[in-house]
This record gives structure tokens, C-alpha cells and sequence, in this order.
């Protein structure tokens, strides 16, 4: 695989500046403000400093497993519930929006919806982190105008599903049957089918043979 590498300021520069500033733009329209200076914004993003990138510490020779040498999820169930109660305090902290957020419908064809600007910049740097060839505006306008009908059908149908059981989390459900696992085929007439979760099913010990050895494995 290609590996990921930090962006250089000498080349992302610009690329961050148009991101940082279309991206106030986009939010500001969202909360209805009225007067958006996008060069006051790209002189703040200036200012600020880049984060030095640093690599993580964890690998594949100090990931947690068992004694067969089998990665066991349960074991981080702690970690799991620290990071949801985490979450959950920091959105009950999160003001409620005097006016409700205006929606912003894509149109690739209005240059002054910062829609394209944002797109570019963002899948720009992109680029950079994987070192391909990054692409000028026209061509990410073509690409964009292609993909938005197949974000609109299953794609849509498979993040709002996942929404909704995010939201139960955020509104205080905890019991496992108050989940659904959701099936979902645009292919047939049985659209959606919604169950309730079912146990994982666990691998039964099995004897193989190699190069004339005999050993069991979960």
C-alpha cells in the first residue's frame, strides 16, 4: 500500500488556506450570518501554526492478544465506553442554535457556493498525503458532478440508518434490543429489513496439518 505522508507547507499552503476559508464560508451559511469576510478568514488561517505531524506509537508488534495469538475486542470494551461517555458529555455541553441550520444543497454550476472551492482544496491534500497528482478546479467539478446521483440513493439510505442508531446512543439507550441491524437492497422489491442484533459467531477449534506438523487453533 502507498504510505500516507505528512503535508509539506511549502506545497499544502494553498491548499489549506482555500479549505480553512471555504469551509467558514459553507458554515456561515449554514447559520445564516450575513456578512462573511473570506479574506479576514484566509489572513487568520495564515497566522495559524501547521501541527507537526507525529507518528503513532501503536503497531502490529503491540496489539493487545490472547494466548493463542488472537485479537480479543473484548478487551477494549472499556476503552470503548470511556470514549462514548466522553462523547455524550461533550454534546450535552453543545448549545442548541437559536435559528435551525440551513441546508445546503450541492449545485456544482454556482461558482459563488463555495461548494467546488471546498471539494478541490480538500481532496487536494488528499493527494498530497498519498502522493498522486493533485487536480485544478475544472476537473474536480467534472468528477463531482458525476458522483452526487450515487451518493443520493444507497449511499444516503446506509449513513441515515447509521444515524439513527447513533442517535439512540446519544439519547441514552444502552440495551442491545433497542438496536436494529439494518439490510437494505435497492435491487429487489423487500427495500429494508431491520432485526435485532445477533451474537458474533465464533470460530470452532479445528485440526490442520502443515509440513508435517500437527497443532489445534481456535
Amino acid at each position: 500500500p502507498i504510505p500516507c505522508v505528512p503535508w509539506q507547507s511549502q506545497t499544502s499552503g494553498q491548499y489549506q488556506r482555500r479549505v480553512h476559508g471555504n469551509a467558514a464560508m459553507l458554515i456561515g451559511f449554514s447559520f445564516d450570518l450575513q456578512k462573511v469576510e473570506k479574506e479576514k478568514i484566509l489572513d487568520i488561517a495564515r497566522d495559524l501554526p501547521v501541527p507537526v505531524y507525529v507518528a503513532s506509537k501503536n503497531s502490529a508488534d503491540n496489539i493487545k492478544s490472547n494466548d493463542d495469538g488472537n485479537y480479543d475486542p473484548s478487551e477494549d470494551n472499556a476503552v470503548l465506553e470511556e470514549k462514548i461517555n466522553a462523547l455524550l458529555q461533550k454534546l450535552s455541553k453543545m448549545r442548541t442554535p437559536e435559528k435551525p441550520l440551513q441546508v445546503s444543497e450541492f449545485e456544482k454550476d454556482d461558482d459563488t457556493n463555495h461548494h467546488i472551492d471546498f471539494i478541490t482544496a480538500a481532496s487536494n491534500l488528499r493527494c498530497l498525503n498519498y502522493q498522486l497528482n493533485t487536480a485544478p478546479r475544472h476537473k474536480v467539478k467534472l468528477i463531482a458532478g458525476k458522483i452526487i446521483p450515487a451518493i443520493a440513493t444507497t449511499t444516503a439510505m446506509v449513513t441515515g440508518l447509521v444515524t439513527l442508531e447513533m442517535l439512540k446512543l446519544v439519547l441514552g439507550l444502552t440495551r442491545v434490543e433497542e438496536f436494529r441491524n439494518s439490510y437494505c437492497n435497492l435491487a429487489i422489491p423487500q427495500v429494508l429489513n431491520q432485526v435485532e442484533p445477533t451474537p458474533p459467531k465464533h470460530a470452532k477449534k479445528k485440526k490442520y496439518r502443515l509440513r508435517g506438523r500437527s497443532s489445534e487453533t481456535a
